[in-house]
């Protein structure tokens, strides 16, 4: 489940490398689903006007008007205490954030102006203001930093609001025509078009809108209300330029956030629809096209439809629409390191982060990574390559140590009296961190564990993680922290330090090796001005260093763009702190920020990294704007990767030749003749390739060599024949001397036939490489075939002809019904009364079987229910920073403190009051004979198992009623991932009323207010729950912590 997000991409905490050295940020717009589909259990005519009119659309329906986007997302009302603990929260945080000091201020930055943004003072005004919902609050508190426009500092609301967005179906670019910029509509998204069809389907919509250019929008001039929106709307970076890039074009595929606003980040748009005036660029012909805003509601259970219902088909339209925004965030899906061929003599080298996501093996991606860029450019050079491009579009960052050994590898001229030990790019780095009572307290007891207990010592806050600047040795106590300095913009600050990167060195090839490097002007990084944190910091030292060339695309004509974005340094967050104190025992501390019980988080710069070759700079790397060496618009075609390469290459030849054109000498026709004669020469030589040169000089080193052997031959004979004749006369000497050539000859003959061997070896493999070449290439051709037959039938259309299918086979199937003699209204009125009489008689049976719960107990609705449903802080996917506290089981990682030693998955203690049984118990009987033992054993002794994000009881319902039962106040569990992890299955127990059961089902019969019968579902899972002994005593007290469940796992056996 994706959502958009800033947050902390780090790597894992290793003996072999210290990769928690990440300053990465993932700033991905994807979308934030919860899934399912609900069991529908009532007539559905399900007509579009019907669905707009449920009164729960909130929760049942997944798209939205405008009018009920603002109901949805505006529904939690305002809560004071949240506000408070909010404003709590930040004010101790916010010391410690490098810029703090900085943002006071006003600051140029090239061609713009950075904003000044008094922090404490807004967070002031917040904390004395009523709002009317708990939206408008939580949207306030984004807005203080969101104009820092620092990517890697920002107030992430609860994970709720990621669930909404409000989108058209448009898609912009802006190039250059004439030299005028130009913003025109790009092709819409297929299935965007088709959702707004099925929704509006009286609504008249034009699609006849390629390649209209866009003059203006709501009657505004186009070019100025995208850069307003820009502007105003969008933080995250300094560069308006690559500010502007998100608004139109977003992460390169037209789906800027104009049109597509994830509520996490936008406001809802004030208007009801947008109205573009078009005009053609080859007819003059005007227009205007009108198109309303829809919500996209990720939040929503919607029931099963029959499949000619117009809310089925949306259905299908928001899951491919899902599997097409969430699973490629946006982007193209790009391996992290590929390379591929633009021409001849120009390859293309694409990097798209810097360290692992997901549950990668830290260890082994590194590995992977440098063997991957080792490989191509070792490629690059045994085929000859002359010109590299390193695409860095959309690169977030990721391990620092990893950019600066990549640099290392790839510029090996950087050393010119390298490669030596320890020494690459890492040692110029000069950071610096906010010296504040928190950070010293860290400081302080980091260095206590070093001493202590140094297999516990692995965080930032431990002193051999860093070295001086100045001396270039590692610190071994907290002075690197503790020592006063101030900065003259950063105020009060640690020593210079820098990361210890130089075990990342042996990833790759020594440099100069496998690759011996490229001049300046053959190398050129490109971007579309996103290239964060780590690929800030890669290719501000690239760039700074002068080691090649850079192209950012897009932004405003003629005017300079910054190639990176948000160098900043390390990205901290609020609850990793905790964390790390929590590591430490320090998590009682007052000066320790709580994480919040809302799932709201902070995270911030908490390194400042100095300016390349000017370590004593007023400025921060952050505040400095470094232009790129060039900075054209995009092509016509921005997602054409081709032609943006081919475009960046112009660019830099037409640098290059600007001199050279203007005083360049008009050949004359003898000139043009012997040009010709030259290159007929040239053509004649490259008939013979370079396969055949090689097995002609070898046929003839064949020849050659036979041609030896018989003079060997010969030689030796003669003197065989010498040497008995020397016998025969008394000569014994000289004979001797005979028969010594002779076997100098012999020994010759051998080493020929050798060699003669060896040739023919190579003619053979030359001769068969040849043709595993030609069925290489044949294979390549059939391959090509085989894609653009692909590309013929994709996925889109292969569903709409299916969907089209079970619509003409549910029509065929009604006729068929009418044709056969079909109930009368009042018949399937009665039929469906009777049904329900039925029903409600065996839900009524099957309520006398369970046991009463107490009033206290009582599940929350369904609409608090979904402000809650997503995990608290203490996940894993928050905790993903600190990998101390990670473990890995059977069914994936689960949150743990560390050096926990269990027998099994780990146990949890959860709040009775947030588990959901999906299923109701056996018997009565069976509740009494286990409540029974329970008390006798004084505790469980067996573990619940319960999904992580819901709640949902997945095994343990028995276990769950006898807790009611007792009163407890919570239980023990094992939390699992149960959407994701695969290995965990669901089917119905043999015997059951219903045919099929699936994940989405359980889920949404546990957020409902009923069960399915005893005995529905069978979980099968690759682990067993284990034995535990939780006394009665323990679970019967008040939890002691924040969500809904303990954020470190309890120990599986109390004596």
């Amino acid at each position: 489940m994706t959502m958009e997000t800033i947050g902390l991409l780090d790597g894992r905490r290793q003996a072999r490398r210290n990769a928690w050295k990440v300053s990465a940020l993932g700033v991905a717009v994807g979308v934030c689903f919860v899934l399912g589909i609900m069991v529908s259990t009532h007539r559905n005519n399900d007509n579009v006007n019907r669905v707009k009119t449920l009164s729960n659309v909130c929760e049942d329906v997944r798209f939205l008007t405008i009018e009920q986007l603002n109901e949805c997302v505006g529904m939690f009302p305002f809560n004071a205490s949240e506000r408070d603990a909010a404003i709590t929260h930040l004010r101790a945080i916010m010391p410690s954030y490098a810029f703090k000091e900085l943002a006071l201020k006003e600051h140029e930055f090239g061609p713009y102006v950075i904003p000044a943004v008094d922090i404490d003072a807004q967070l002031n005004v917040i904390a004395n203001t009523t709002y009317k919902n708990d939206a408008e609050m939580q949207t306030a508190l984004y807005n203080v930093f969101k104009h820092l426009r620092d990517a890697h500092t920002a107030y992430m609301k609860p994970v709720f609001y990621s669930s909404f967005y409000a989108f058209h179906p448009v898609s912009l670019k802006s190039f250059a025509r004439d030299n005028v910029q130009v913003i025109q509509m790009d092709l819409p998204d297929h299935t965007e078009v088709k959702i707004y069809e099925t929704y509006y389907p009286d609504e008249q919509v034009d699609i006849d809108i390629l390649g209209w250019d866009i003059t203006h929008i709501n009657d505004q001039p186009a070019f100025d209300v995208l850069r307003e929106f820009a502007n105003k709307e969008i933080g995250l970076l300094k560069d308006e330029g690559t500010r502007f890039n998100m608004a139109v074009t977003g992460f390169e595929t037209g789906r800027g956030w104009f049109v597509f606003r994830p509520l996490s980040s936008f406001d809802i748009p004030k208007e009801d629809a947008v109205t573009y005036t078009l005009t053609h660029p080859e007819t003059n012909a005007t227009k205007q096209v009108s198109y309303k805003w829809l919500g996209l509601n990720g939040a929503a259970f919607p029931g099963r439809t029959p499949p000619t219902s117009s809310k089925h088909k949306l259905e299908h339209l928001f899951q491919r629409l899902r599997r097409h925004l969430g699973h490629h965030n946006f982007i193209e899906e790009r391996p992290t390191v590929d390379f591929q061929w633009l021409n001849e003599q120009v390859g293309v080298l694409s990097i798209t982060q810097f360290s692992p996501s997901g549950d990668e093996d830290g260890n082994a991606w590194t590995e992977w990574f440098g063997a991957n860029i080792t490989t191509a450019l070792a490629n690059f050079t045994v085929e000859g390559g002359k010109k590299l491009i390193i695409d860095l579009r959309g690169n977030g960052g990721g391990d620092i140590c990893l950019g600066y050994a990549t640099i290392r590898y790839l510029f090996p001229s950087w050393d010119p009296n390298g490669p030596r030990e320890g020494v690459g790019p890492h040692n110029e780095a000069v950071y610096h961190l906010k010296r504040t009572p928190l950070f010293e307290l860290l400081a302080q007891e980091g260095l206590h564990l070093s001493r202590t207990s140094p297999n516990k010592a692995h965080s930032e806050w431990v002193p051999n993680q860093w070295f001086s600047s100045e001396s270039k040795r590692q610190f071994t106590d907290a002075s690197w922290m503790l020592t006063n300095n101030t900065h003259p913009t950063l105020g009060d600050v640690t020593e210079s330090v820098y990361y210890g990167c130089s075990s990342y060195d042996t990833l790759f090839q020594a440099p100069g090796t496998s690759f011996p490097g490229l001049p300046k002007e053959d190398v050129l990084l490109v971007s579309h001005g996103y290239c964060g944190s780590t690929c800030s910091v890669f290719s501000s030292f690239i760039q700074m260093h002068d080691l090649a060339q850079t192209v950012a695309f897009g932004g405003f004509l003629n005017t300079p763009q910054q190639f990176f974005s948000f160098p900043g340094g390390q990205v901290y967050n609020s609850v990793a702190v905790y964390v790390d104190a929590y590591n430490m025992g320090l998590e009682s501390n007052q000066l320790v920020p709580e994480p919040l019980a809302t799932g709201a988080a902070f995270s911030f710069a908490m390194v400042a990294i100095s300016p390349w070759k000017t370590p004593n700079a007023t400025l921060p790397l952050e505040y400095h704007f470094v232009p790129a060496t060039f900075y054209p618009l995009f092509p016509e075609n921005p997602l054409d990767s081709e032609a943006l390469f081919n475009a960046a290459l112009d660019a830099a030849k037409e640098n290059l030749e600007m001199g050279g054109l203007l005083s360049k000498k008009k050949e004359s026709p003898n000139d043009v003749l012997a040009a010709r004669r030259a290159a007929n020469v040239a053509k004649a030589k490259n008939q013979v390739s370079d396969k055949d040169k090689a097995v002609l000089e070898l046929k003839a080193s064949r020849d050659r060599l036979k041609k030896y052997q018989k003079q060997l031959e010969k030689d030796s004979e003669a003197l065989q024949n010498k040497a008995r004749e020397l016998i025969a006369n008394k000569h014994k000497d000289r004979a001797l001397l005979c028969l010594k050539m002779r076997k100098f000859k012999l020994q010759q003959l051998e080493q020929a036939d050798n060699h003669l061997m060896n040739v023919h070896t190579m003619i053979d493999s030359v001769e068969w490489e040849s043709q595993q070449l030609q069925i290489f290439q044949g294979l390549k051709a059939g391959n090509a075939v085989l894609d653009a037959i692909h590309k013929e039938m994709t996925v889109e259309a292969v569903e709409d002809l299916m969907l089209e299918t079970q619509e003409a086979q549910a029509h065929a199937d009604e006729i068929s019904r009418i044709l056969g003699g079909a109930l009368s209204t009042q018949d399937e009125d009665a039929v469906l009364a009777e049904l329900a009489e039925i029903e409600a008689a065996e839900a009524a049976e099957l309520e006398t079987q369970l046991p009463i719960a107490p009033d206290a107990f009582k599940l929350v609705s369904k609409q608090r229910l979904m402000k809650y449903l997503t995990p608290s802080p203490f996940t894993c996917d928050v905790f993903s920073r600190t990998e101390s506290i990670k473990e890995k089981s059977l069914y994936g990682h689960l949150c743990m403190k560390p050096n926990t030693r269990i027998a099994g998955p780990a146990v949890h203690l959860v709040k009775i009051e947030w588990l959901k049984p999906h299923e109701a118990i056996v018997s009565r009987e069976k509740i009494e004979s286990l409540l029974a033992a329970t008390l006798s054993w004084g505790g469980y002794l067996e573990p619940l198992l319960v999904d992580r994000q819901t709640g949902a009881i997945l095994d343990g319902h028995h276990r769950y009623t006898v807790g009611l039962e007792l009163q407890l106040q919570q239980l023990p569990a094992i939390l699992v991932d149960y959407m994701d992890d695969s290995s965990i299955t669901v089917q119905v127990w043999p015997g059951s009323r219903l045919s099929s059961m699936s994940k989405y089902d359980v889920l949404l019969m546990a957020l409902s207010a009923h069960t399915f019968p005893p005995k529905s579902s069978k979980h099968a899972y690759p682990f067993s729950l284990g034995t535990i002994t939780i006394p009665l005593l323990q679970l019967e007290s008040n939890p002691k912590y924040h969500g809904a469940y303990s954020p470190a796992p309890v120990a599986r056996h109390y004596v």
